[in-house]
Order: structure tokens, then sequence, then C-alpha cells
């Protein structure tokens, strides 16, 4: 393994390890929240904000990490009939496929929030800038 993916190999763990933080983080809110809620009648406030934006970390951080270990659901049912180097042009097909469409949700994400921070949007609950 070269020194150029031995970096990517180890930003993807370190972001899927952020992940599962959030997980963590979101199981851990909840639980409190809803302990709170039914024996103190005092939930946490913001609790559905905060598990919202961790949903969000959640997805984003460990898509690298599971693209890696091509963990992702892929058919096939055709292609494993092809040669080696037909599938392995088509994995180099979609790969370039996925990574132009990934940075176009990037780039449309981005102008998003840009858009949001400019109108001075705030979460529902909490009022947290978005």
């Amino acid at each position: 393994m070269g020194k150029p993916q031995h970096v990517v190999y180890g930003i993807a763990g370190a972001a899927n390890a952020i992940a599962a933080a959030a997980v963590a983080g979101m199981m851990v809110l909840t639980c409190a929240d809803v302990f709170l809620r039914f024996f103190f009648r005092h939930p946490i406030q913001g609790t559905y904000d905060i598990v919202g934006f961790l949903g969000t970390v959640v997805v984003s951080f460990s898509l690298a990490s599971t693209t890696i270990l091509k963990g992702h659901i892929s058919v096939d049912f055709f292609t494993s009939r092809l040669s080696r180097t037909s599938q392995r042009i088509i994995d180099v097909f979609i790969d370039a496929v996925s990574l132009g469409i990934f940075a176009l949700i990037a780039w449309r994400s981005a102008v998003y929030a840009i858009r949001l921070k400019e109108a001075g949007e705030v979460s529902l609950n909490r009022k947290s800038v978005v």
C-alpha cells in the first residue's frame, strides 16, 4: 500500500470513528431524553435537532470507510459472468460516476448551506445556526 493510499485509509478510518461516536452520542442522548421525560417530566430541550445533526454526521462521515470496504449494496448477477477485465472496467466506470454524483451533492450542499447561513436560518427547537 502506497503512501497516498495509506493517508486516505487513515482519514477514512478517523472519519468512521467520528461517525461511530456520533451514533453513540445519538443513543445516549435519546436514552437520556426518554429517561428524563418519563421519570422526571423534564426532557432534554433540542434533542430532536441534535439527533438530526448527529445523523447527518453519521451518514456523511461513514461514506468513505464504507466505500473503501466495498460495503455498498451491489447487484452482480450479470457482471459476475463477465471476464475479470470487464468487471474491472465496469467498476472503474461506476466509481467515476459515483465520484461525479458525490461531488455534485457536496457542491450543491455547500451552496445550500451558504444560502441558509446568509438568511440567518436556525434549527427549530434549539435555535442553533444551521
